[in-house]
């Protein structure tokens, strides 16, 4: 077993465990608002044969993007689809709907709406942040890196693709090339905590202790919602053996948010470390329980041999 850091899982050190580099995922609907007007020098015909279409689908569209944030997937899906039937020429509610799939977990269909969206306007540079984003999370890293650097090309001033790509470079053990990425991304946006977390880590590999903190509080400072800042805080406090600061930063993690297994493994090896296993078996437990809602069978089993080791001691 090991700590965990912020923002998807990777295993450091000896004992604990920690989050890989975080892909920022808030900007996946795209407003019509723009994109459904057609250009004055497009011929007058085609112009008067799409335009009622044209609004119709608009309008489905951008009632779609509502009910989406709001959490209403179904009938986010049926306006996507209503808008896709009326202007099937036009590339926003493929990525809208894409986006919807991509929440769903229904990768295959997300992909090909993406592509489709991408085949249908090659400078949409939102669709290729959503399907980097998609081949990020399949560990598909080449093509994630393609799809950023496009859309970086097509928007040198979108912050979050910096921060993107520069996960890929972090994964993929290219730490300049992501440093370069992540600075950027902060100097277009100097509020977005999640390359401060990026960045800690980063700094952390490279053995710069006091960087990776001081990169962690002010993801903390910028978001004191995010739990995940507060687990790589405390596992690098664990590391450097300040056990209280440690257990202290997790058991806020832990109520920012109750189900983070890796979180509740933490408080567990802390409490073992401090010699309070009843406290320790408790988080354990829950963890694996977790993990095991998680289907993260390799996890459960890891930690049922820390309960067995655990009982052993007197």
């Amino acid at each position: 077993m090991s700590f965990s850091q912020s923002c998807r899982i990777v295993f450091v050190s000896v004992f604990f465990l920690s989050f890989s580099p975080c892909v920022a995922q808030t900007q996946v609907i795209s407003d019509a608002t723009p994109q459904f007007l057609i250009k004055q020098s497009e011929d007058k015909s085609l112009l008067q044969q799409h335009t009622a279409d044209s609004q119709k689908a608009k309008f489905y569209n951008n009632r779609g993007i509502i009910y989406a944030k709001q959490g209403k997937t179904a009938l986010a899906m049926a306006d996507f689809n209503r808008s896709i039937a009326l202007a099937p020429q036009l590339p926003y509610a493929y990525n809208n709907r894409g986006s919807v799939y991509y929440q769903q977990r229904k990768l295959d269909l997300a992909l090909a709406d993406y592509t489709q969206a991408i085949t249908l306007n090659p400078n949409y540079e939102k669709a290729y942040q959503n399907r980097g984003n998609l081949y990020y999370q399949q560990g598909k890293l080449e093509l994630a890196l393609s799809d950023y650097t496009q859309a970086i090309t097509l928007n040198p001033d979108d912050y979050i693709n910096y921060n993107n790509r520069g996960s890929v470079y972090q994964k993929q053990g290219k730490l300049e090339l992501a440093l370069a990425d992540f600075n950027q991304s902060i100097s277009l946006n100097p509020n977005h905590y999640i390359t401060y977390n990026n960045l800690g880590l980063l700094y952390e590999k490279q053995e710069k202790l006091e960087l990776a903190l001081a990169n962690y509080t002010q993801a903390i400072t910028l978001n004191p919602d995010d739990d995940e800042a507060y687990n790589n805080r405390g596992t690098l406090y664990a590391q450097q053996g300040n056990l209280e600061l440690a257990l202290s930063d997790f058991n806020q993690s832990i109520s920012l948010n109750p189900n983070n297994a890796k979180t509740r493994s933490n408080i567990g090896l802390i409490h073992t470390k401090l010699g309070n296993l009843e406290e320790a078996r408790t988080n354990f437990k829950k963890a694996q329980q977790l993990y095991i809602l998680e289907k993260n069978t390799a996890k459960a089993q890891a930690i049922s041999q820390v309960l067995k080791f655990l009982d052993n001691i007197p």
